[in-house]
């Protein structure tokens, strides 16, 4: 938000998506731990804002997506088995020709056709991504983060992050239950007190879990409006 005048920290808003969201997290606690254990340290960075778009954080097993791959990892052995068949029916196919085939599968515009023959064809992508996604799958349960990154039993005197989710109404990575139950356990309502509670609501307009191929534009207007919010909070 500003360049630290060389006396007080540099003030950030942090952004993430989907699994992004689950690290934002990870970074506030772990900012809240070291603070706990050196009340003196110097803070370099104070993080003032926290924008979590189409959240994956809790309970990632359970979602449409999350019930599709927990079985698909109990196959043995199947990230390198399904990265080695796609290397096989791919290998011979030029990239130009891949990105129209992948285009016209997926309607997806050029530079993300283009962007997704780059990550086929790569050394080891898909393999990366299947590990990664079977690790998502096995870690992201349970809500694991204290209350006071909830904003709920923040001492007056401690710097305060104002947390703000969007999620999506149809979000196949996102359960409806478990994203309902934690906007009923950790959302601000209207009680006075609860202010520094996160901002959560759900979109209403259709945009899917990965906007950033054809939303780009609204989820942008919908970040401007969150750091405008968090402006006005810190002024």
């Amino acid at each position: 938000m500003r360049v630290s005048d060389g006396n007080s920290p540099v003030k950030v808003v942090l952004v993430g998506h989907s699994v992004g969201a689950y690290i934002l997290l990870e970074i506030l606690q772990r900012q809240q731990e070291s603070r706990r254990q050196d009340k003196l340290q110097t803070q370099y960075v104070e993080i003032v804002g926290g924008i979590c778009l189409f959240p994956t954080v809790t309970h990632i097993a359970q979602s449409r997506s999350g019930t599709k791959f927990g079985f698909f990892f109990t196959i043995p052995h199947v990230a390198f088995l399904a990265a080695s068949l796609v290397k096989a029916l791919t290998f011979w196919i030029p990239p130009q020709l891949l990105t129209a085939l992948v285009s016209l599968v997926t309607q997806f515009p050029h530079g993300a056709a283009a962007t997704t023959t780059a990550f086929i064809k790569s050394k080891w992508g898909i393999r990366q991504a299947l590990h990664m996604a079977k690790d998502e799958i096995a870690t992201i349960t349970e809500d694991r983060w204290d209350e006071g990154l909830w904003g709920a039993t923040v001492a007056s005197s401690s710097p305060k992050t104002k947390l703000f989710f969007y999620f999506g109404e149809n979000d196949h990575w996102v359960g409806d239950r478990t994203r309902d139950e934690l906007i009923a356990a950790r959302a601000y309502q209207t009680t006075r007190g609860d202010e520094w509670r996160p901002k959560m609501e759900i979109d209403q307009n259709g945009i899917p879990h990965g906007f950033c191929i054809k939303h780009s534009v609204p989820i942008a207007e919908k970040v401007k409006e969150y750091i405008v919010e968090i402006l006005r909070v810190e002024q």
